[in-house]
């Protein structure tokens, strides 16, 4: 819904203490996680991105189980 609008939203998290014990090391291992998903969104094209199977489509693969 915001490629559709032109938008794009990016997140960068860490978890204390595996990424680090004090707010620094978790400000840059949130940092360079926010820095990676930028890169992987600038390669893609609206093209790339699959839609949603609609409601029909998702009932049928649900029953197809």
């Amino acid at each position: 819904a915001l490629a559709h609008e032109g938008l794009a939203m990016s997140f960068g998290w860490a978890v204390h203490p595996r990424d680090g014990r004090d707010a620094l090391a978790l400000f840059r291992a949130a940092d360079e996680r926010l820095h990676a998903q930028k890169l992987i969104r600038n390669r893609l094209h609206g093209a790339d991105i699959a839609p949603l199977p609609g409601e029909h489509e998702s009932m049928a693969l649900r029953s197809a189980r």
